[in-house]
């Protein structure tokens, strides 16, 4: 019996699991450059100079080596003081997850979160940064993909 015939399908809309290309499966058969050989330093290089001239910059740019959360991670680190009240607006996975980030380089946090499913209103936003002077940085996930929200930063 399959699955499909006794079961409702089931739809997690995120980005997997997914079948890899034959590809990509070969690709994850051979041997790892690691970032401290020569080797990998060359071609770092190269993709960077390369991503330099498509984006038109006057800079190089910095490719982190990691997951993509690696680079929420450094923009907290980078950008939160001690000193900092810190707004957080949570409506998913990946806001919610900033604040706890925000929270290790600041202990003055503040949070407005919703449920999952809902974006934040920017009136709410708004009475918070108008009752809370002190806040120096706000923090929003733009489109929260595990949770299907977008909120309106334009507003």
């Amino acid at each position: 019996m399959r699955y499909f015939e006794h079961a409702e399908p089931v739809i997690t809309l995120t980005a997997g699991p997914v079948n890899a290309y034959p590809a990509v499966l070969r690709g994850l058969g051979r041997t790892v450059l690691y970032d401290h050989d020569p080797a990998f330093q060359l071609f770092y290089e190269r993709v960077v100079d390369k991503a330099q001239k498509a984006m038109r910059l006057s800079n190089k740019p910095v490719i982190l080596h990691g997951e993509p959360v690696l680079g929420l991670e450094a923009a907290a680190a980078s950008l939160i003081t001690p000193d900092d009240v810190v707004l957080n607006l949570a409506s998913g996975v990946y806001g919610k997850g900033f604040g706890y980030w925000a929270k290790r380089y600041s202990p003055h946090l503040l949070e407005i979160e919703v449920p999952y499913n809902e974006a934040v209103e920017p009136q709410v936003v708004a009475a918070m940064l108008e009752a809370h002077p002190e806040i120096t940085i706000v923090s929003v996930c733009h489109h929260d993909t595990p949770s299907g929200t977008i909120n309106p930063i334009d507003a």
